[in-house]
């Protein structure tokens, strides 16, 4: 569970009309309504709103940012914890906001895979990498069609077929990660054998490259 306390649906459903308005935003999860919208009562950007959680680095939170606007809620994130200090917001708040978006994300949650490489997944050349949106072809939508007992095996075909992509950018292939559900993420080696388990999806690191 993720550094937060997860609020009743009563709570939610009392607080997020008075704080959120979902007009235009159908597509994306409470948190990042909330965060955007709050961010633009106070004459934020995002890099504003980055730097106020008081950032290790801009990179890292960057990336959490990232993972949080994913609906990657349960993973313990760092930011998770800053968000109401950042943004002046009652903690209560931003606890229901994360709670709605665990509830969107179990509705709308699509099953996806990815392809793990070594050196934690980080591309040889962050820049270039960030540039050409190197990421993508490590991602492996799963189609609705296919069923969740053959979600290994098609998730292996996809990373054969984007091998030589992965290969431009990111150090050799080592595995497989499989997100089967919003609670339910496993990641397999190349023999297919089972290397990790987790209560919540994963996302794949991003990289990006800022131009000055």
């Amino acid at each position: 569970m993720g550094s937060f306390k997860r609020q009743p649906i009563e709570l939610v459903n009392d607080l997020m009309p008075t704080f959120i308005n979902w007009d235009g935003y159908m597509k994306k999860f409470s948190i990042q309504i909330l965060i955007e919208q709050r961010c633009a009562e106070l004459g934020y950007g995002a890099s504003d709103f980055i730097f106020r959680t008081r950032p290790p680095t801009y990179d890292f939170t960057r990336r959490e940012l990232d993972k949080l606007y994913a609906g990657e809620v349960n993973g313990g994130l760092n930011i998770i914890k800053k968000i109401h200090t950042a943004l002046d917001l009652p903690k209560e708040v931003v606890d229901a906001a994360l709670t709605a978006t665990i509830l969107e994300k179990d509705k709308t949650y699509k099953p996806n895979a990815y392809v793990l490489t070594a050196n934690n997944g980080r591309p040889r050349q962050i820049t270039i990498a960030g540039l050409c949106g190197a990421v993508r072809y490590k991602i492996i939508p799963i189609p609705d069609s296919i069923e969740p007992d053959q979600y290994v095996e098609y998730s292996f075909q996809q990373m054969e077929i984007n091998k030589s992509d992965i290969s431009k950018f990111f150090d050799e292939i080592v595995g497989v990660r499989i997100n089967f559900s919003s609670r339910k993420s496993v990641a397999y080696d190349l023999d297919k054998k089972i290397t990790g388990k987790s209560d919540h999806s994963v996302a794949p690191g991003i990289s990006y490259a800022t131009i000055r």
